[in-house]
């Protein structure tokens, strides 16, 4: 028995001076070997979701998270990258070198729930002596950390190289997971970010953003989820730049997105999330004698969608009806939902409804329907089909939209780059049988053009149309 195990160990110090893999694709061939500094050590792995700045993400099936005396190890490259740094590894002296970057993430596995992945196993795996550097400055691991040499990867403490990074690390366990969330946010959100987690260490930060309701306003918003382990509910906190907090008490479970909306008079600040299996809710804050204030949340418990439409805020509610009474040509059963079409009056602070509409959830979802939002809808998609979140095409577009999308999809990738906070559409053309959106971003436009029969559909897309076809979409509008 003991000859086995010391045969173990001599093939796990061997792969030391052979190679160490930050990630796949990813190699160095050592000129070292480090065998005295090393020691073999048995881990558990461990089922984590990640997520950064709300976003979820896999480690991939090649990757695993282990738990080494109660800390989380996780592959380096993998907590750097998905906040856009960027990582090198210098063989030659064993060195791990980190260089904070867009802090947009350039990681390109998105959360799956694999199958197993909730099952942990005991692993053997091998201490590493390994340096690191963050933007120049060289980082010793504490009395507690080590670097793991697990499967030819070179496994580090996550909360190490995230809080060297700049972001907050939280967690929380929500019965049947355990989630980790790493959060950061731009100047001087980051300082202020910092401040929060040390004042409210219990708190479980699932979103943060550095926003402004005027140039001279700048906070930090954070969006915390429910932690049932500490008996916590949800809340969104604004924290000013002298270190004032403003709390409300929020039902958002899953905070997805924090956007700035310039309005006339002042931006709003739209906190927007999910929870339970389909209710969307969204928050919208102003300020108001130089505070941020609640001045609206919109829930629907089939969706909540905002957009600009011609520069103003739009909001679209769908809520289920949940009487199953609707019924397809071929028989199928199939629910109805109520859909709220609001506009933010910038004078009043209010928001008008200027339609209300019934159409199906699953099958007859364009029964009935609104060109606006249609349209807006249709910029949606087209990122969800172009990042693969998405692969079917949406009832209200004809066939020879679909077609005409098919054929102009290779020149689309704007779209999905676009980085706005929240989609901007311009009205060309709009009267009761016919309606032409532009889409833009990126130095590209998207005509998206629509008809109406019995419902409107979308009929077509333009890219990057002339002035002239613009000039003639608007005279022919203004002349019905």
């Amino acid at each position: 028995m003991g000859a086995r195990r010391n045969q173990r160990v001599r093939k796990l110090l061997a792969v030391l001076s052979i190679s160490s893999l930050l990630t796949t694709g990813v190699s160095s061939v050592s000129e070292h070997t480090y065998a005295a500094d090393t020691r073999v050590i048995t881990a558990t792995t461990q089922p984590i979701v990640f997520q950064f700045n709300g976003q979820w993400v896999s480690l991939g099936s090649d990757y695993t998270a282990i738990n080494y005396n109660g800390r989380i190890y996780v592959p380096a490259r993998f907590v750097a990258e998905n906040m856009g740094a960027n990582v090198v590894w210098d063989a030659s002296k064993q060195t791990i070198i980190f260089t904070s970057g867009s802090y947009q993430s350039n990681h390109s596995s998105p959360y799956k729930n694999n199958e197993g992945e909730n099952k942990s196993t005991q692993i053997t795996a091998v201490t590493q002596n390994i340096k690191f550097i963050f933007n120049g400055v060289e980082k010793k691991l504490g009395n507690d950390y080590v670097a793991i040499n697990y499967n030819d990867r070179i496994y580090v403490p996550l909360r190490f190289v995230a809080e060297n990074l700049g972001s907050v690390v939280s967690w929380y366990d929500n019965g049947y997971t355990q989630n980790i969330c790493i959060n950061w946010a731009k100047p001087p959100g980051d300082s202020l970010l910092k401040y929060f987690a040390s004042i409210h260490p219990n708190e479980t930060i699932g979103l943060a953003k550095t926003v402004w309701f005027d140039d001279n306003k700048p906070y930090l918003v954070v969006a915390t989820k429910p932690n049932w382990t500490n008996h916590m509910m949800a809340s969104i906190f604004f924290v000013s730049s002298d270190l004032k907090i403003s709390e409300f008490p929020s039902k958002i479970e899953y905070p997805v997105a924090i956007e700035t909306i310039p309005q006339k008079n002042g931006n709003l600040i739209s906190v927007y999330g999910n929870a339970g299996a389909h209710t969307s809710f969204d928050s919208i804050f102003y300020l108001e004698n130089d505070q941020p204030s609640l001045l609206k949340e919109f829930m629907g418990n089939n969706g909540v969608f905002t957009w600009l439409q011609d520069g103003v805020l739009h909001v679209h509610v769908s809520n289920r009806t949940y009487k199953w009474d609707l019924v397809t040509s071929d028989g199928r059963k199939d629910d109805s939902s109520i859909n709220d079409l609001y506009q933010f009056d910038d004078s009043s602070l209010t928001f008008d409804q200027i339609d209300k509409y019934r159409t199906g959830v699953f099958y007859l979802w364009n029964m009935q329907s609104n060109s606006r939002v249609d349209a807006s809808f249709s910029v949606r998609y087209i990122k969800f089909l172009l990042s693969g979140t998405q692969n079917d095409y949406p009832a209200f577009w004809s066939q020879s939209a679909t077609s005409n999308y098919e054929r102009l999809r290779p020149s689309l990738s704007f779209v999905k780059d676009d980085q706005a906070d929240i989609i901007s559409m311009q009205t060309i053309a709009e009267n009761n049988d016919h309606a032409d959106y532009l889409y833009r971003a990126n130095g590209h436009s998207l005509l998206i053009s629509l008809r109406k029969d019995s419902t409107w559909q979308v009929t077509g897309f333009t890219l990057d149309p002339d002035a002239q076809t613009i000039s003639q979409l608007m005279s022919g509008s203004n002349s019905n």
